[in-house]
Parts: C-alpha cells; structure tokens; sequence
C-alpha cells in the first residue's frame, strides 16, 4: 500500500510539474506577436494582396500590412488615413505602380507600426502598447516615375531584416515629390552612411522639402546630383524647458552624399546641420560642372578625404556672401555631433583628419591644394 501510495504521489508531483512547464512555455510565446493569432478592432482593414489596380483607401479605416505589399498600380491615400505594419511589412511600389498620399497638417497621413497605439487606438487588443524603431519596414520605390508623399507621418521604421534600415528607399526612378513630411524614430544606418529617408539613388525630380526629422539614427542621404535647399529640419519643435534645446535630434544629425562620379550642376544650401560627403573619399566636380554651396553651409569629410575641381575647363565651386565651412567628421564645434559618438572623438589639432580642397592646374598638369592651414579647422571660401 506505501509502494502504491509512492507512485500515486510522484506521478501528481510529475504531472505538476509538466503543466508548470507548459504553462511557462505558453506565457513566453504570448509575448511573441508571430505566433499568436491576431485580433483586429473593428475599423482595421487587413490587406494580404497586392495593389494591381487602381486604388483608392477610406480615411476612416485603419490598414494593417503584415508582409510587404507590392503596388503596380495606383493607390491613392486621403488625408488622415492609418496605415500600420507589423514587423515584416512594407509597400514596394514598382515601375508601374504610383501612390498619392497627400495629407494636410491638420489630418497627415500616418504609417508606423502596429504597436503603436497613438494613432488609429488599439488596433490588435493587445493592451497599451507603443512603438519603438525598427518595428517595420519600409516604402521601397523601384524605378517608379511619379508618387507625391505629402503632410505623411512616418515613425518607428527601417527594420534592417527586411530590405534596408532606411523607412523610404528610392531606388532609381523619377519625379518623387516628398514634401512636409515627419520622419520621428527611424533607424537609418551610421555604419553604411544611409538614412531613414534614403535617396542616394535617386533619380531626375525628386523633391525633398519643408520635411522634419527627428530620433532617427540617421535622417538624410541623398545622392550628388541632388540639389537641396535649407527648408528641411533636424530637430524636434519639442524643446526642453530648462535649456530650451530640441528634446530631440538625430544620432548621425547631418545628410549624407553619395558622390560617384561628379556632380552635374547642383545647389547645396542646407545650413542646420553638416554635409558628408559618404561612401566615397572624394567630391569630383569634372569638366563644366558647377556645385553651388550655399551660405554658411558646413561641410565635414572623412579620414584622407578631399575635395577636387578642375577650374581648367570650367567645372567651378560658387557662394556669394557667407563662409563656407570645411572641415573633419570629427569637429562637433561646427553644427553638434555629426559622427555619432559624442564628444568621444575630436579633430588632430596637428596633422588634421581630411586632405583638403584641390584644383587641377592645366599648366603644370598636376593638382594643387588651395588650402594648407589645418584641414580641421574652419576653411572659409576665398
């Protein structure tokens, strides 16, 4: 009877322990989004196809996009439509495909993540939650000719599992108009030098002005043969109350060129924060090409960068009346911290950090540098 008495109380104590187990398990699965069944609120329109036909959504809806949805053709977004997407999700607008999604300022258009429970409520019932970055992926425009994204809101993008760590990507393609838009809490990439809104590649009439950028890692990068004025901003309008400084700016607080080869005729008159040129050590303006630099611009280089013309056969560098600032990635006296890493870096007060400006001399046939005071320091035009 003890014998049986045993077994009865170790088989209980077994079958205890296996249900604590599970029980367990089952708890830390509720906290994986993936392997739970989702429960939508009543206003959450679920999209799983692709867009191949003319479109247009209702703002009175909320859109959830869990995987990344093609667009070929053209979708049109009213003022103060919720579009949220779950970790994988993302919109790739092909060469056929267009969006029109033009808010105001009182009713922009919102795209963040699911989790984000500020705008359009508790989409899944799950409880207050909010965003963080990288919780989704990204607009991609492949070679697309014509979108206008205006008075859009995008927050907690650019998850670098899906296509890119930018929250826009346009890739090749034209006449993308981007205007008045907010990019809060994005990541971008400091490593590779590409931003939540990236345009390195760009094509002829995008537009990129009147947008605010903030809590991204990286705001901006666009491509050389990209004109950009002095309309966009890097910080947040929020400030704090003891020191009146923006609550928020951005970790890389700069745009980020990619120059491959030459500049064609541009104008760079961003002045809130430094120009870098990225991805490539130096800026070639060729053979009859003029880069236009703006009042009181900034520009920081590389380790060994430099800047070269060839004034011989016209390519020239024009400002009218403010200094233009060149100087190291490192130099945070001039428009804050540029390279992300706070003060843990400074510019070599003696050997300088960058190669300085150079000019082709058509009659020694050899470059010269025109500036040889320490590169890291400000370089006015002369």
């Amino acid at each position: 009877m003890e014998d049986m008495m045993f077994f009865k109380n170790f088989y209980m104590i077994r079958l205890s322990l296996i249900m604590l187990i599970s029980l367990f398990a089952a708890g830390c699965f509720l906290d994986d989004e993936e392997n739970l069944e989702l429960v939508f609120a009543d206003n959450v329109v679920v999209i799983e196809n692709d867009i191949t036909v003319p479109t247009t959504w209702d703002s009175t809806k909320v859109y959830y996009i869990e995987y990344r949805m093609g667009v070929t053709a053209s979708l049109t977004i009213p003022a103060g439509t919720v579009i949220k997407f779950g970790r994988e999700g993302g919109i790739d607008i092909d060469a056929t495909g267009t969006i029109n999604a033009v808010g105001t300022a009182g009713q922009p258009i919102i795209f963040t993540s699911v989790k984000d429970d500020r705008f359009g409520g508790d989409s899944i019932l799950d409880g207050v939650t909010s965003g963080s970055r990288g919780d989704w992926g990204q607009l991609w425009f492949s070679y697309v000719n014509g979108s206008t994204l205006n008075y859009c809101q995008f927050h907690f993008g650019g998850n670098a599992g899906t296509v890119s760590e930018s929250v826009i990507n346009l890739f090749g393609g034209s006449n993308v108009s981007i205007t008045n838009c907010l990019f809060a809490f994005n990541t971008g990439s400091g490593s590779d030098m590409t931003g939540a809104l990236e345009a390195n590649g760009s094509g002829s009439g995008t537009v990129i002005t009147g947008n605010r950028f903030y809590g991204n890692i990286l705001p901006l990068s666009i491509n050389g043969n990209m004109s950009l004025d002095d309309s966009n901003n890097f910080s947040s309008v929020e400030t704090d109350p003891n020191t009146g400084e923006p609550l928020f700016i951005n970790t890389y607080n700069g745009v980020f060129i990619e120059v491959s080869d030459g500049i064609g005729t541009v104008a760079w008159r961003e002045t809130e924060v430094a120009l870098v040129p990225a991805t490539n050590n130096t800026i070639l303006v060729n053979d009859n090409e003029t880069l236009t630099i703006g009042n009181n611009v900034v520009m920081k280089f590389l380790d060994s960068a430099h800047f070269e013309f060839d004034s011989s056969n016209g390519a020239s560098i024009n400002y009218s009346a403010g200094a233009v600032d060149f100087t190291s990635y490192k130099d945070d006296s001039r428009l804050g911290d540029t390279n992300g890493n706070g003060a843990a870096s400074a510019p070599d007060a003696v050997n300088g950090n960058w190669d300085g400006v150079w000019r082709w001399n058509s009659g020694t046939a050899e470059w010269e540098r025109l500036f040889v005071t320490d590169c890291q320091y400000l370089i006015p035009l002369p």
